[in-house]
């Protein structure tokens, strides 16, 4: 059918509840979620984990977590039981792709050198982190890559994906998804797409995103890749995070998304304040809220702050009692004001980033949660205009979030 913005619930383990869709993955590094510890972390159903298959090359390697955590990354890192698991080939926050591909593996660089990583070496660090779903490797090409080397990748990415599938996965993950690629060529992109529904995987990981595409042809590319592959199983993005980009692949038919954004936002000293419900009617227009909300906004403004986040290592909160964001529970919200955050990254102490990946991490995942509430209730478009006004104002230059035609 037509590619719209959907509701879906992945089930991924008996007993436990379903990871209600669109939702976007948690953050890892080295095999566990950034910054944080498990009792910080937002609820399973609300916040999958992603985590790079690269990370367990050296440390820590296959053979440890094997040795040490005999239920894989959820003992290796204390994630509790109900929470959705991907192991995927690249990190989220990567600017370019692993180093490199062939017919039989896929080359990582590290500090130490390159790792030449075949499907057997692939399914034995499966088999140790024991994900819900694993993502079949790809050789990922950039924008850049001309239309006979994106085709090429595509080619051998399908080969790549019928080598796991012939090696059987029934031991190392719940399900495979697998991976979709073509660059910037929406014929290779489609192709991909194709040739991948028709080989026998749980889903899809749309992959070659985010890695310096002009934002003006993602649409374009997204809609190529998606419009081949069935509408019973999921598809999961790569690449792309910001709030905008995430509302513009929602409003395509994703489910699922990795996204370093919230992680990064910290590491600059931001905490997030997404919409994380639907606006009043009468404010849905305005882009911003009235009252309470509307004097902050005005306040933010002032102290040169951009709509959507604080810079909480600006002087104009040194001495403001207000938790970070009206209405937050999070674990920071709840205990510290923006005075308090302010001093202690002031300082560099490693607790602000911290405190700051906790409110980032819920902060995303509410908003996701809002998404989901907007097409549950029919105003998706409307939400998502909502949320573009809200972050850019009438800045006319910036993007609108597309919606399929």
């Amino acid at each position: 059918g037509a590619l719209a913005p959907r509701l879906g619930l992945l089930r991924h383990a008996a007993g436990a509840p379903p990871t209600p869709t669109p939702a976007c993955l948690l953050y890892s590094r080295k095999g566990a979620p950034v910054c944080h510890t498990p009792d910080l972390l937002p609820p399973a159903g609300e916040a999958p984990l992603q985590l790079n298959a690269g990370d367990f090359l050296e440390k820590p390697s296959t053979s440890v977590v094997a040795k040490v955590a005999a239920r894989g990354a959820r003992e290796w890192a204390a994630i509790d039981a109900d929470r959705l698991i991907t192991l995927a080939p690249r990190d989220a926050a990567a600017p370019a792709p692993p180093a490199g591909a062939n017919d039989k593996h896929l080359i990582y660089s590290t500090i130490n050198g390159h790792h030449r990583v075949n499907t057997d070496a692939y399914l034995n660090i499966a088999k140790a982190v024991q994900p819900d779903v694993l993502v079949a490797m790809a050789d990922e090409q950039p924008p850049t890559a001309s239309e006979g080397r994106a085709r090429a990748a595509v080619f051998r990415t399908l080969k790549q994906l019928d080598s796991l599938l012939g090696a059987g996965v029934a031991d190392a993950a719940r399900a495979v998804f697998g991976n979709v690629q073509g660059a910037a060529h929406e014929v290779e992109r489609k192709r991909s797409a194709e040739e991948t529904a028709k080989r026998p995987v749980d889903g899809f990981f749309i992959g070659g995103f985010g890695l310096g595409e002009p934002p003006a042809e993602r649409h374009a590319l997204l809609h190529a890749a998606l419009e081949p592959l069935p509408a019973e199983k999921p598809r999961y993005l790569a690449g792309v995070g910001s709030p905008l980009e995430i509302l513009e692949a929602v409003a395509l038919g994703v489910d699922m998304f990795d996204s370093a954004y919230p992680h990064e936002m910290a590491c600059q000293g931001y905490a997030l304040d997404l919409p994380t419900s639907l606006p009043e009617k009468n404010d849905a227009a305005a882009g911003v809220n009235g009252g309470e909300d509307g004097k902050e906004a005005a306040e933010a403004a002032a102290a040169g702050e951009l709509p959507g986040k604080l810079n909480l290592r600006s002087r104009a909160y040194s001495r403001d009692a207000r938790p970070l964001v009206s209405g937050c529970t999070c674990a920071c919200c709840s205990a510290h004001t923006r005075a308090y955050m302010h001093h202690i990254l002031q300082c560099h102490e490693l607790a602000g980033e911290v405190l700051l990946n906790v409110h980032n991490a819920a902060n995303f995942a509410a908003f996701l949660g809002a998404v989901r509430e907007a097409i549950a209730a029919g105003r998706f478009e409307e939400f998502a205009e909502y949320t573009r006004r809200r972050l850019h104002g009438d800045d006319l230059c910036a993007e609108r979030v597309q919606l399929p035609s």
